[in-house]
């Protein structure tokens, strides 16, 4: 939520670790084709905990209390998932010999 990882790791002192990607649907699902799968679909997900972040950048307060979390539970019911998703899945099918299986 517009945090610069870079320069928290120069202001902290400490070494931050790069450990994930930001990637829209769109991407995801260009990225799993690009290694041969078949893209079946490519989901939002963990929107509860998306909002919880949000929340928390937004207030600068703990999302565990009882009015808190039931905040946080609206606004994961309320905003849209491409907003609040904390992650993607993508379900894909890896073709063999070049054949797509069916499925069963």
């Amino acid at each position: 939520y517009g945090t610069d990882w870079s320069r928290a790791a120069v202001a902290t002192g400490t070494p931050q670790a790069f450990y994930q990607w930001r990637l829209t649907p769109k991407e995801l699902a260009f990225e799993v084709a690009r290694h041969g799968f078949s893209v079946e679909e490519v989901a939002p997900i963990h929107t509860l905990s998306g909002a919880g972040r949000l929340f928390q950048a937004l207030t600068k307060r703990r999302t565990d209390g009882p009015v808190t979390a039931r905040i946080v539970k609206l606004m994961s019911l309320g905003l849209p998932r491409r907003i609040l998703a904390h992650m993607l899945l993508a379900v894909a099918r890896k073709p063999v010999n070049g054949i797509l299986q069916e499925q069963p």
